[in-house]
């Protein structure tokens, strides 16, 4: 086996190789989400990872993003399984700019209302979508994801309520990237179950 898995009254614990194991595979998602993006926008992006972390919500390191949009995610058909990916706002407002084809420092101040947020959730969708075909090849079952709802938020108190309570989760942090655009952070936070399965798929057979 590749590492170990714990349970406990906290939720998951993988020990260092199986957090090894899960951040390989999550970076390599993330890798091929920015590959989805670069298509999508006809610009060079990257998204590349920096650090996974496990616990509960409100132990978890999450990176100061300033004003941000918090888009609800479920992964698979378990409604519980939900997690969140979290972007500054500034950095959706270019990558909306880019995409509808204009200058994205003229989108500065541009609000979210349901039409920009439909837009956002679109963008994040298909990202996710290359994301979740990364990680079912890695892992050799089916993945998927579906975006829920989107919301602006100021601090990490106006997205607790967008989490199940007291479930455990992973905290995958990257940096973004568009040439001659932006490099911002960005935060994922991953229901436990996911990377348990990710963790056990990595076991090497006996």
């Amino acid at each position: 086996m590749m590492g170990s898995v714990e349970q406990n009254k906290g939720g998951m614990h993988l020990d260092d190789k199986a957090l090894l194991a899960v951040r390989d595979g999550l970076g390599g998602a993330l890798a091929s989400a920015g590959s989805a993006l670069s298509g999508m926008l006809n610009r060079q992006v990257s998204l590349r990872e920096e650090g996974v972390e496990q616990g509960v919500f409100g132990a978890l390191r999450v990176p100061e993003l300033g004003e941000s949009l918090a888009f609800q995610v479920t992964a698979g058909d378990d409604a519980e399984q939900k997690g969140l990916v979290l972007l500054p706002q500034d950095d959706m407002r270019q990558v909306l700019g880019i995409l509808m084809g204009g200058d994205p420092a003229a989108m500065e101040g541009m609000p979210f209302d349901e039409m920009n947020m439909s837009a956002a959730m679109e963008v994040v969708g298909q990202a996710l979508d290359a994301a979740a075909g990364a990680l079912a090849a890695h892992m050799g079952r089916p993945v998927r994801f579906a975006v829920e709802q989107g919301v602006a938020v100021d601090s990490p108190a106006e997205f607790a309520a967008l989490l199940p309570a007291g479930r455990p989760l992973l905290s995958l942090t990257g940096v973004q990237s568009i040439r001659d655009v932006l490099e911002g952070r960005l935060c994922c936070l991953i229901p436990a179950e996911l990377g348990l399965a990710l963790a056990d798929s990595q076991s090497e057979p006996a």
